[in-house]
């Protein structure tokens, strides 16, 4: 039985190896002063048995899909904040401004290539290794990906008729004819909303369970905590709004306070919104600097 262990792979050194001054499994050269009990480098937690290289490979695709999600999420987070800071201003003016025009092309735009990034970067998390319990995960962040992007856009042409339909329908009525129904249904559409915020919810919360299967696998128990912890908040704040919205929904206890409403209500939601999201994304970038310090490690 080997006394001493590799400090780089965690392989049980023999004499001849110590005289030869590198590791047989590995290949890295050996300190001096060896440890005697086995260490577990984080970046090798779910590694394969000889296959140390392979692992760090598979690892290092699920960094660079991290950081792709994490500029995806930050920019997509700032330009939606600049549409609702321009959209604010805007209200109650005669005219748009130029300014106010370009910002609202460079912030859509701006959507756009956000969720290109997160796109890539959710179907690059698919190369973690099996054994760290993140790949199934990942897999449910691709496939309502895929759903979401699809019922977004059905969604979008069901309100691009609707638009259409309104405008059209209102020249007829000034011409004294009669209006044309949309071959979309009220019950189809509200259908198809609500089948894609599902998505949009499943593909996040999907996410989420592989950024705690990440930080479990890294052994980084302040952001598996944190994960956590950001999921038990919005499934609060879904509840919240769900109350707030329904009037026919009654708490079984009497609050010796007045709930929010109108104007203070939404600015409530979009101060928590916001919230999340810098939490949501902070979530992400420690993700990533912890396979990043698990890789330098090994």
């Amino acid at each position: 039985m080997p006394t001493v262990f590799c400090p780089g792979c965690g392989n049980g050194v023999s004499t001849e190896g110590r005289k030869s001054g590198f590791c047989a499994r590995c290949g890295k050269p050996l300190p001096v002063i060896l440890p005697k009990v086995p260490p577990r480098p984080a970046a090798l937690v779910a590694a394969r048995p000889g296959t140390p290289s392979s692992v760090l490979l598979a690892w290092g695709t699920v960094r660079a899909g991290l950081g792709l999600t994490f500029y995806g999420m930050l920019l997509f987070c700032l330009c939606a904040l600049l549409l609702y800071v321009v959209g604010v201003t805007a209200e109650g003016q005669q005219g748009t401004s130029a300014l106010a025009v370009v910002a609202v092309f460079l912030s859509v735009a701006g959507l756009f290539a956000a969720v290109a990034l997160a796109v890539a970067g959710g179907y690059m998390s698919c190369a973690a290794p099996g054994k760290s319990g993140a790949k199934g995960w990942a897999w449910g962040v691709c496939a309502f990906l895929v759903a979401s992007l699809v019922l977004g856009a059905i969604n979008l042409v069901t309100r691009t008729d609707s638009l259409r339909l309104e405008h059209e329908n209102t020249a007829r009525i000034l011409r004294g004819e009669g209006t044309v129904g949309s071959v979309w249904g009220e019950e189809e559409t509200r259908i198809l909303q609500h089948a894609f915020y599902a998505s949009v919810a499943l593909c996040n919360v999907c996410y989420l369970f592989f950024l705690y299967r990440v930080a479990r696998s890294f052994r980084r128990k302040a952001l598996s905590l944190g994960v956590v912890s950001l999921l038990a908040l919005v499934v609060l704040f879904v509840a919240a709004i769900i109350v707030l919205s329904h009037e026919e929904i009654r708490l079984p206890v009497e609050l010796p306070f007045a709930l929010p409403s109108g104007e203070l209500l939404v600015k409530l939601v979009l101060a928590s919104v916001t919230a999340l999201c810098a939490c949501y994304v902070l979530l992400i970038g420690r993700a990533r600097r912890a396979v990043t310090r698990g890789i330098l490690k090994s």
